[in-house]
């Protein structure tokens, strides 16, 4: 049995939405991640603030971003920034465990 085209169409449009609907979870996502960060890194190096305010300014920047592809870049670059830090930090870590050995 065919498939009228408004029928297509309505479910192209679902299925595109669904997509944005899921983009748009993972960006809230990775923004309340980067919060958590800022708050971990303030109590390490004060200012709490300041930290959560350079965050929101860095998704504000983009905010308007329509382009999906741009979208994923900015995300990458995002998460590349929490997993350095999360490497630096356990690093940072792995050294001073060792130190108390000694």
């Amino acid at each position: 049995q065919p498939v009228s085209l408004s029928h297509r169409a309505t479910r192209a449009s679902r299925r595109a939405l669904g997509m944005a609907e899921k983009n748009l979870d993972s960006v809230r996502q990775l923004f309340r991640d980067c919060l958590r960060l800022a708050d971990y890194l303030s109590t390490r190096q004060g200012s709490r603030e300041a930290l959560r305010q350079q965050v929101r300014l860095a998704f504000r920047k983009n905010l308007d971003e329509k382009d999906p592809e741009k979208i994923e870049e900015h995300k990458e670059a995002a998460r590349r920034g929490l997993s350095n830090y999360m490497f630096y930090e356990a690093k940072r870590m792995a050294k001073e465990a060792k130190d108390q050995r000694k």
